[in-house]
């Protein structure tokens, strides 16, 4: 069954969505070491396919070592080109994305939403979401001030993520 954008609005974002990053090279035959972005246990699966720095490459091997990823691709030959390939961004096209249960949402989604209070205050945008082991926080600024939102629906009454609108309002509880 094909998606259609009513039923999966990340067909319609129009910029790759990151991944991952390589962190450096990992042995002498080509292989990288990644920090993953990804909550996909399969993102990086033998067989998928992401784009370093826009190029396509196909995933040759891949395994866990640490808090990262060892991962052989098909665009990279030796050590040499592993060094090469440190810094550069792992990206998917939003359209390769799951879709996620209503109320969900991918940080690349909340990332630059203007945040408004109840009272339609706007208190500024969100620069940056903080994952703890109980629920994110939105770094909210507006240049002046930062105001960190927890990610609990007591806060959240409303998120829109529509090009137009991209904003969310809060309830902030005393002391915010």
């Amino acid at each position: 069954m094909s998606e259609s954008p009513a039923e999966n609005p990340l067909i319609n974002h129009p910029e790759p969505v990151l991944v991952g990053v390589i962190m450096g090279a990992w042995g002498l035959g080509g292989q990288v070491k990644v920090r993953s972005y990804s909550d996909d246990p399969l993102r990086f699966a033998v067989g998928r396919t992401v784009h370093i720095d826009g190029r396509p490459a196909q995933i040759m091997s891949s395994r866990i070592a640490g808090m990262a990823l060892v991962i052989k691709f098909d665009i990279v030959a030796d050590r040499s080109q592993a060094e090469e390939m440190h810094g550069k961004t792992l990206t998917v096209p939003a359209k390769e994305l799951e879709p996620l249960p209503q109320g969900s949402y991918y940080h690349y989604q909340i990332i630059g939403m203007q945040v408004h209070d109840e009272e339609g205050a706007c208190l500024g945008v969100i620069v940056e979401i903080i994952v703890t082991g109980s629920n994110d926080v939105y770094v909210v600024r507006d240049g002046k001030r930062e105001t960190l939102v927890p990610a609990l629906s007591e806060i959240i009454i409303s998120i829109d993520t529509h090009p137009r609108s991209n904003s969310m309002v809060v309830r902030l509880p005393e002391g915010l």
